[in-house]
């Protein structure tokens, strides 16, 4: 069988690919490989042991998994029909998003190979924040390309440029494109994952029509609550109360979220897309991590002319 993931980087892709193998019951699985940081020349077949923890800091990625692109994809798939039908192989692909797309191409790929069966991620607008913060803290290709479309060497220039420019990059990433009903995919709700994961990887092992290792079971709970609490999610729960202490001045530390550049660059683009509020910061590299310093940085936008986000 294979089973292919996708959404943008910063999802949880890897995590999920490591979910299906563990939860399957693998020792072992195959992983179609590129010599980095060329991910488009697959190189080589490798069979890889599927470990009891996947955990490294924040990420998943002590599990190694396929990761096409855009030109390897194809070669992928290729490769994997070879490959004993019995045995489960999985991907995770992410659209790379060339200049000329404003969404991702998921809908079609899963349309042109109906002999494959698809894990899908779906979105809502509030996730944008999430996914923004995921992908700079956690991927450094990801800190590359959002320094290259920004352009800017100081602190207090990216922390203005990105809080304008990450809500259309990953909406097109996430939201742009229509997931489609499809027989050979299935719809996970990202907010639903990161919340209800046992819930959702259940569902997932019925539409794949594969069973779920019980005696593993518990244990890939313990690794999913702890990969859960690795990505803060209380910052985002509470954002629209942080927004709100800054607006009116009230004091709240902000040292509890382990706030890092990423999560300032989400408040600043949250008080100027909501509420066409700009930052007095030329200058300042970090922001004292409490709503009353961000008040005391208030301004009225009057540089920029945009939608509410």
């Amino acid at each position: 069988m294979i089973v292919g993931i996708l959404g943008p980087g910063g999802c949880g892709g890897t995590f999920l690919d490591w979910s299906l193998h563990y939860l399957n019951g693998d020792i072992t699985h195959w992983v179609a490989e590129y010599d980095p940081p060329n991910r488009s020349k697959i190189s080589r077949l490798t069979e890889h042991t599927v470990p009891k923890n996947p955990l490294l800091e924040s990420t998943a990625h002590g599990h190694v998994r396929t990761h096409p692109d855009n030109e390897s994809l194809s070669v992928v798939l290729d490769t994997f029909e070879t490959l004993p039908k019995d045995y489960l192989h999985t991907f995770y692909y992410v659209d790379d998003m060339t200049a000329m797309q404003s969404s991702t191409t998921y809908n079609s790929i899963i349309d042109d190979n109906k002999n494959i069966l698809f894990l899908t991620y779906n979105f809502s607008d509030s996730d944008i924040d999430k996914i923004f913060c995921f992908q700079y803290e956690k991927i450094p290709l990801c800190v590359s390309g959002f320094k290259k479309a920004i352009q800017s060497d100081s602190v207090w220039e990216k922390r203005e440029l990105l809080s304008l420019y990450y809500p259309d990059c990953i909406r097109g990433q996430t939201v742009n494109e229509t997931r489609m009903p499809h027989q050979n995919s299935f719809l996970i709700e990202f907010d639903e994952f990161l919340n209800s994961g046992p819930s959702v990887i259940k569902h997932t092992f019925n539409f794949l029509n594969m069973k779920l290792d019980e005696e593993r079971f518990a244990h890939w709970t313990t690794i999913y609550h702890e990969w859960k609490q690795n990505n803060n999610l209380s910052f985002f729960q509470d954002l629209d109360m942080i927004i709100e202490s800054i607006l009116q001045n009230k004091d709240i530390d902000l040292t509890q979220y382990n706030m890092t550049f990423a999560k300032e660059v989400v408040i600043a683009s949250n008080l100027l897309y909501q509420h066409n509020k700009s930052l007095k910061a030329y200058g300042i590299d970090q922001i004292a991590p409490n709503t009353t310093s961000w008040y005391a940085l208030l301004e009225e936008n009057i540089y920029h002319d945009l939608p509410k986000k």
